[in-house]
């Protein structure tokens, strides 16, 4: 029997945990005015935030505190003459204060202008200049004096600190914003071109809410923690799993590591803070699955989701084994987020993972509809090929690129946001991933996605990691080339490169196999870990 509604949004009143009645069942409940920072504000002393870093610094922050410290933010970026609809930059990682910043500038109406602090000088005044951002909130200390924002809020060096921001009054009364306005901007990783500001919704924000239950399994439950290691400056990590914590109420841990990353570190912060549902791409859990033994720890976890690149069948199969919990997998991108997911109590996962392979998305999430479209944006029939499509309306769906109509046309066009990612739909529903179109390498009139190459590569056990692009040929029209990284103990000759070629032949296809393997130190990466290929290809 369904539940009374708490929240605007709430799978879990639906009273069951079988898909087809979820998705058939659900209903976008958003209402003509809502603002985020205003539904996340809770006067009560259970636990916030629970941080962590590398430093040995721990604290707990309460709902009473956070909702105080938003307040203040609110007044004074109020008081420095932030208006509505401006954007605000948050340049800072995971804290109590990063947290109170988004939500504060909710409350204002204002826009969160969202930055990872791994961003250079020149990567941060791009977006600063670009969104017209006046005020920059951020914990860069070693860069502050040359960033371009005329105000810079700091812990020490800024033009205020925090301590200036918390002799603003703590109370306020939230602006009454309608949910189609505007409350988040973060802007792409830029591997096709300059980075393209995505301005989302408050009901974009709240749209977020149906994925987050749906791959932590109906979440929240009662004495769940959550924990990430997302960045909090990317949408994985802001939007997926901190905000929808904070609006459920729920423990949120913000672990703020200082470097590069560390297993061992990673498995002592879920043991301490009992975390229940962790969130991790898949790079951070291959290195996780590589180097510790989780076995050694006292873990709590019940569910565990990731997504942004391939999750493969021997990761979820460790994580089931090792972790003792499940991983779900999901999709989206900054422009359409969390679009379709897994959930291994009613989904067979494994069976299908091990007739496939490791390119699975999942389902549509309840509240959207996916479809597979050719060129003409006519739906494909299940099997077939084509780029994966959001039929509109959805209120998950970006508002516009910032200053970029061009852009917003070529990208939401003919009823459909376009992903730009070509997949198909199988018998069953579940949509598969294949390749992003800008990088499909046509050889011989065959048409290769780089991603299901690279998949087979990283199989090898010399092979660390690699990146694979097509280069102009005049007779195949491109070739495929990869390059690869190995593992410390292995050195690169001509044995190893025809190992890998043999390989991906006998997995993939006699036609995609590499012509051409360079074995280098590194592949570059955007700051949010996705391979630069118009870099690679620029070195040809």
């Amino acid at each position: 029997m369904a539940q009374v509604a708490k929240y605007e949004i709430d799978l879990r009143i639906l009273g069951t945990d079988d898909y087809d009645v979820l998705y058939r069942e659900f209903r976008w409940n958003i209402p003509e005015y809502f603002n985020m920072g205003e539904a996340i504000s809770r006067n009560k002393e259970d636990i916030a935030i629970i941080y962590r870093d590398d430093e040995g610094n721990r604290s707990e922050t309460s709902y009473s505190e956070l909702n105080s410290l938003s307040n203040q933010i609110a007044n004074f970026l109020s008081e420095l003459g932030v208006k509505r609809g401006e954007s605000v930059g948050v340049m800072m990682g995971p804290r109590p204060e990063t947290a109170s910043t988004i939500v504060g500038i909710y409350k204002l109406g204002a826009i969160a202008l969202s930055m990872t602090p791994l961003f250079g000088i020149d990567s941060a005044n791009y977006r600063i200049q670009h969104s017209g951002a006046k005020v920059l909130l951020t914990d860069r200390e070693d860069i502050i004096r040359e960033l371009k924002a005329q105000i810079k809020v700091s812990f020490d060096n800024g033009n205020y600190t925090f301590n200036d921001v918390k002799k603003s009054s703590s109370s306020f009364t939230p602006v009454k914003t309608k949910s189609s306005e505007p409350a988040h901007m973060l802007y792409t990783s830029g591997t096709t071109g300059l980075p393209k500001g995505v301005v989302l919704s408050h009901a974009a924000v709240l749209a977020h809410i149906p994925w987050y239950q749906f791959v932590f399994e109906m979440a929240p439950r009662e004495d769940d923690v959550f924990s990430q290691l997302a960045d909090w400056g990317w949408i994985a990590g802001i939007l997926d799993v901190v905000v929808p914590s904070l609006y459920f109420g729920k423990p949120l841990v913000a672990y703020n590591r200082g470097g590069r990353l560390d297993p061992k570190r990673v498995m002592e912060v879920l043991e301490d803070t009992k975390a229940t549902c962790f969130f991790a791409p898949p790079t951070a859990l291959n290195i996780i699955m590589k180097s510790v033994n989780p076995k050694e720890y006292d873990l709590k976890l019940r569910a565990i989701a990731s997504g942004g690149s391939v999750v493969t069948f021997d990761l979820i199969k460790w994580s089931r084994e090792s972790l003792g919990a499940p991983l779900n997998v999901g999709y989206g991108q900054t422009e359409a987020n969390v679009l379709t997911g897994t959930n291994s109590k009613i989904m067979p996962i494994k069976i299908l993972e091990e007739k496939r392979g490791g390119n699975l998305l999942g389902k549509p999430i309840p509240g959207h509809i996916i479809e597979i479209v050719d060129e003409n944006l006519s739906v494909l029939p299940p099997n077939q090929v084509g780029e994966i499509a959001v039929k509109l309306p959805d209120p998950i769906v970006m508002i516009e690129y910032y200053k970029n109509p061009e852009a917003t046309a070529k990208k939401i066009r003919g009823g459909f946001l376009l992903t730009g990612d070509l997949g198909w739909k199988d018998e069953y529903g579940y949509i598969w991933f294949k390749s992003r179109s800008d990088f499909l390498i046509k050889s011989s009139g065959y048409r290769i996605g780089p991603e299901e190459i690279e998949f087979v590569i990283n199989q090898h056990p010399a092979v660390l990691e690699s990146a694979v692009i097509g280069k102009e040929d005049p007779v195949r029209g491109e070739i495929i080339k990869a390059f690869i990284v190995l593992k410390p103990s292995y050195e690169p000759n001509e044995k190893l490169k025809q190992e890998i070629i043999d390989l991906v032949k006998l997995r993939l296809a006699a036609y995609a196999y590499p012509k051409e393997i360079e074995f280098v130190n590194e592949i570059p990466k955007t700051e949010s870990g996705k391979i630069k290929r118009v870099e690679l290809k620029r070195k040809l």
